[in-house]
């Protein structure tokens, strides 16, 4: 049997499955999930008809085509057996981990799967397993915290090993009071390792009583007003008013990206969700920036600009005794 045809097939099975646990949805929501997943059956049989004529780049297409459609199913009904579509699109595009998800989220999610269902999803877990590189980690202290690469991924003990694509990679395990332990390592393809760890407690060190600093000589003040408020609240005024600008013309990009009808409906969501957030950025930006050209002006006038005006308004007199062959006395000055 060739293998578009096989996979048509499957898909057929999986499209009748899903049919069956739609009964308690809405009439519009249930007729919309099955139209789309009907055309994402399709589109995915079109990809690989186009991948057995070696054509990899309209079945790339089709398979992309296919991969929108049930997406978009889902959200017009939230039943995990959707995963199943979902994932086997993936898996044909090469995004191995997102299919590895969905299908464990699928099984995890669904009520009740048909066993015939449950078989197709252990094969197509396993034929993606093969794709991927796979780390064993024994932590012998529980309730570590086991990172990937930067990414936090759970506490010890861990359910499985963890998955992930071919190349190097870093695994940390921290626990508050022990040292923490990080390694890097380089698997290929359907390569799998282990490692087993121990982690070792903190030494205490009993720190030292610090000696009482002493305190400072008071020095006599000159009365003149510190100009770094001024230098620091507009300095801040100016940098967040430029990070706005900024802000600003990402969320006017996004925003163009949004009604570009020539992407596709994952896009331009990516682009309105982002859209969003550079918007936000803008209004807190544009509102610091403003509460600290404010403090600064009042700063200006109300301290700085007073202090100037009284240092030159203010009047110094100086008393000095003299004497001489005729007589004696004092004599007065004064600056203004």
């Amino acid at each position: 049997m060739p293998r578009w045809l096989r996979f048509s097939l499957l898909s057929v099975c999986s499209f009748l499955c899903l049919a069956l646990v739609l009964p308690n949805a809405h009439a519009e929501d249930k007729a919309k999930a099955v139209k789309l997943l009907a055309k994402g059956d399709k589109a995915l049989a079109k990809g690989d008809r186009y991948m057995e004529q070696n054509n990899p780049e309209k079945g790339i297409e089709a398979w992309e085509e296919a991969l929108a459609l049930y997406n978009q199913a889902y959200e017009a009904y939230n039943s995990p057996k959707i995963y199943f579509p979902i994932a086997r699109a993936e898996q044909r595009l090469g995004h191995n981990m997102e299919a590895m998800d969905h299908y464990q989220m699928m099984l995890k999610g669904a009520e009740n799967p048909k066993p015939e269902l449950v078989e197709q999803v252990d094969k197509a877990v396993e034929e993606v397993r093969k794709e991927l590189i796979a780390l064993d980690l024994n932590v012998e202290q529980n309730g570590a915290v086991v990172s990937l690469d930067g990414k936090d991924i759970g506490l010890t003990p861990l359910d499985g090993p963890i998955y992930m694509p071919p190349g190097g990679h870093k695994y940390t395990v921290t626990l508050e009071g022990y040292s923490p332990q990080e390694e890097m390592f380089d698997l290929t393809r359907g390569q799998r390792t282990s490692r087993s760890i121990r982690l070792e407690p903190l030494k205490v060190t009993v720190a030292k009583k610090p000696k009482k600093p002493k305190k400072p000589k008071k020095s006599r003040s000159t009365g003149t007003v510190s100009t770094k408020p001024l230098t620091l609240s507009f300095g801040v005024a100016g940098a967040m008013l430029l990070g706005a600008g900024f802000t600003g013309i990402a969320a006017t990009a996004r925003h163009d990206r949004y009604q570009d009808t020539g992407l596709s409906e994952e896009e331009r969501i990516k682009a309105r969700d982002s859209g969003k957030t550079y918007r936000l950025a803008t209004d807190v930006l544009l509102a610091g920036g403003v509460l600290a050209a404010a403090y600064g002006t009042y700063y200006y006038y109300s301290k700085y600009k007073g202090s100037k005006e009284k240092a030159k308004t203010s009047s110094n007199m100086r008393v000095t005794p003299y004497a001489s062959s005729t007589g004696a006395g004092v004599a007065l000055g004064a600056t203004f």
